[in-house]
């Protein structure tokens, strides 16, 4: 499956520590299959628009452009999702707090701000569709 190679090429070349929960979820989902689902964590609501997974003809859909395009303030980070407005969804796969999904906003400044400890909690979410 192209999204696992594209994971694995991540993780090998750039040392990412990237949850199997993750993985798992990613190869049986497709760009759309939660899309419109509200998110609503503490003092976060937004509107899922897709995953990234592979896609080199459209970088807004592709997981490893949007890495490589990233700034330094992101290289922790793997963004896996984008909200409808200007949100990004990403997991920590580098330095402390491994596994965290994070909000990212890119304001005035960037914003990064955790929203779950681990994928599952996040997954449930969707799941659930809250």
């Amino acid at each position: 499956m192209e999204i696992v190679k594209n994971l694995e090429y991540l993780i090998n070349k750039y040392d990412m520590k990237i949850p199997c929960e993750y993985i798992d979820f990613i190869k049986n989902s497709e760009f759309f299959d939660y899309n419109n689902c509200k998110i609503s964590v503490f003092d976060v609501d937004l509107v899922l628009n897709h995953f990234l997974k592979v896609d080199e003809q459209n970088p807004s859909r592709d997981v490893c452009t949007w890495y490589f395009f990233g700034d330094e303030e992101r290289e922790e980070f793997l963004t896996i999702a984008l909200g409808c407005g200007d949100e990004e969804i990403a997991i920590k796969v580098k330095g402390e707090n491994l596994g965290g999904i994070y909000l990212i906003r890119k304001e005035e400044n960037l914003t990064i701000k955790k929203l779950f400890d681990n994928f599952v909690d996040f997954k449930n979410i969707l799941i659930k569709g809250e």
